[in-house]
């Protein structure tokens, strides 16, 4: 009767143990972002071929990742997930440093040799970011409110829009590349000098013109739209002033 009672504890803690594990393994498949951060109608789901993965990111900014076996990779996924998050916001990251960070977390869950691919609307290696114009100087080419598309890069050239960290306003400005000497770059507007109707009241302004650093450069523009169902996303998207 001991021996029985004993083989039935054991069986009743073996299965708490493994319900447990699997509801560890459970939350750890599903991450807490949820869709905010990755979009779930991925065109590669289930495509990879092995040891291959396929970052996609969707014009809206939301990204997926797609291995060979998405459950059985799914720790590793969500690892990767965050790792774009975290690229996402510093301001030194590309593609290059993100399929470096990504092959070290595939080599650490055993994939010694992994075929990461990056995959966009904008062509494959492009890692971009989302904005929201805030301001008229970059007129009539970009207008306030507009959806900016940014590739996290600093492979620009004359004539280029890009996006840098202003130090004397501590912002972020959308301006066009006017010369480029070394590591100096002279950033304008191209709407000059105008009038803004704000509040009833018409203000005269002047665009910004500035000399930044190679470091102050953030990201190139690759597409501005307008769009009045946008979903604005705050992990996705950064005000921009223009």
């Amino acid at each position: 009767m001991k021996r029985v009672f004993s083989i039935s504890i054991s069986i009743f803690l073996i299965l708490i143990f493994t319900g447990c594990a699997y509801a560890d393994n459970y939350e750890y498949a599903n991450p807490w972002y949820g869709t905010e951060f990755y979009d779930l109608n991925s065109n590669y789901y289930g495509t990879s071929e092995p040891d291959q993965i396929i970052i996609e990111f969707d014009r809206d900014g939301s990204y997926h990742v797609s291995t060979y076996d998405d459950s059985y990779y799914a720790a590793m996924i969500n690892e990767i997930y965050l790792c774009i998050h975290d690229q996402s916001l510093d301001a030194d990251a590309n593609a290059t440093t993100l399929k470096q960070e990504v092959r070290e977390i595939c080599q650490y869950w055993g994939i010694e040799n992994p075929d990461i691919m990056i995959k966009s609307p904008y062509g494959d290696d492009s890692f971009f970011y989302m904005g929201i114009a805030d301001g008229i100087s970059m007129e009539p080419t970009i207008h306030d409110g507009d959806i900016l598309v940014l590739n996290k890069t600093r492979d620009f050239q004359f004539g280029d829009i890009v996006s840098a960290y202003y130090d004397t306003k501590h912002i972020d400005i959308l301006k066009r590349v006017s010369i480029i000497n070394g590591d100096e770059i002279y950033l304008t507007s191209d709407n000059v000098n105008g009038t803004l109707v704000k509040d009833g009241q018409t203000y005269q302004y002047e665009g910004i013109r500035t000399w930044v650093n190679m470091s102050d450069i953030n990201g190139v523009l690759i597409d501005a739209y307008s769009d009045d169902n946008y979903n604005y996303n705050g992990y996705n998207d950064d005000v921009i002033m223009v």
